[in-house]
């Protein structure tokens, strides 16, 4: 499974919003700090991101190539956590459990 990225100002490829749990939610940036530039081509970004569904922010860490801009970044860490099925059990076993995770216990986007 691939991280989320950063892309034109909003996140992708995270299949849920980390605070109110809505599917493909629009994530879009509204705040961002440069923590660290780990060399002279590559920076740690802090970065806020707002749900267009439920309003609340989120916050992320990433790392960019580019270290004068979060743009492009690549997700590493997502505060709140999203809650998931273990890595630890079986891939048919984790698969239902995912299937029956999104139906019923997490709304979707409209």
């Amino acid at each position: 499974m691939s991280r989320p990225t950063l892309e034109d100002g909003a996140v992708h490829d995270l299949a849920r919003c980390p605070q109110c749990s809505v599917a493909n939610p629009l994530l879009t940036l509204v705040g961002k700090a440069d923590l660290y530039s780990g060399s002279e081509f590559e920076g740690w970004w802090y970065f806020s991101v707002k749900c267009s569904k439920c309003g609340r922010l989120s916050l992320m860490f990433g790392r960019t190539k580019n270290r004068h801009s979060a743009e492009g970044a690549t997700i590493f860490e997502i505060f709140p956590q999203m809650e998931s099925v273990s890595d630890e059990l079986p891939l048919k076993a984790k698969n239902f459990f995912n299937k029956q995770w999104n139906l019923v216990m997490r709304p979707t986007a409209h």
